[in-house]
């Protein structure tokens, strides 16, 4: 262990640049049983930090933020999971309001490559303070405006700043174990 631990010394010094990023763990995959599916989460210190000031979420149970599994081979594992970050600019789909969030500013600079100005963070509404529950559970569990349950032409978006609706519908077939958020096991929400 010193002689890695000498060599790593050694690098560093003849390589001020070298990027300690490639030393830390970035990712954690595990079978997540709330979910009932595998899930990675990236597991890197400011990474880590931001996101639990940002959902209030100091419990243990939260070890990291959720990578997207969704979206083919160009989204999945590459950006943040959607139900958890919403309209953040780095979610697999496009949003007419995206934010860059201090998660995303955390993710560049845990890379070594970068220094984040965390004053040019925006402000990412969705799932401020709602706490541990809400970034490791499944969204059929939220509390209040978060929780679509029953379709309606029309309603208020979670923050009320728009008119939303909630779009369920009945498919032709069973949703997946994990996409089963309602009692009937084809009822989902629609595709966008």
């Amino acid at each position: 262990m010193k002689t890695v631990l000498k060599y790593f010394l050694y690098l560093v010094r003849l390589f001020p640049s070298f990027n300690v990023f490639l030393l830390l763990q970035v990712t954690v995959q595990t079978l997540d049983e709330k979910l009932g599916r595998m899930v990675t989460r990236v597991v890197l210190p400011r990474v880590v930090m931001h996101s639990r000031h940002h959902y209030g979420a100091f419990s243990q149970n939260f070890t990291g933020l959720e990578l997207e599994d969704g979206g083919g081979r160009g989204t999945s594992g590459s950006h943040w999971e959607k139900r958890l970050l919403m309209n953040e600019i780095m979610t697999g789909s496009v949003d007419t309001r995206s934010v860059v969030s201090r998660m995303t500013l955390a993710l560049l600079e845990d890379s070594g490559w970068y220094q984040a100005n965390y004053s040019m963070a925006e402000h990412l509404d969705w799932g401020r303070n709602q706490g541990t529950e809400f970034a490791i559970s499944p969204c059929n569990s939220w509390k209040g405006a978060y929780r679509c349950n029953t379709t309606q032409l029309s309603g208020c978006t979670y923050n009320r700043e728009a008119e939303g609706y909630c779009p369920i519908v009945s498919y032709s077939g069973d949703l997946p174990k994990w996409a089963q958020y309602f009692p009937q096991a084809n009822k989902g929400i629609a595709q966008m």
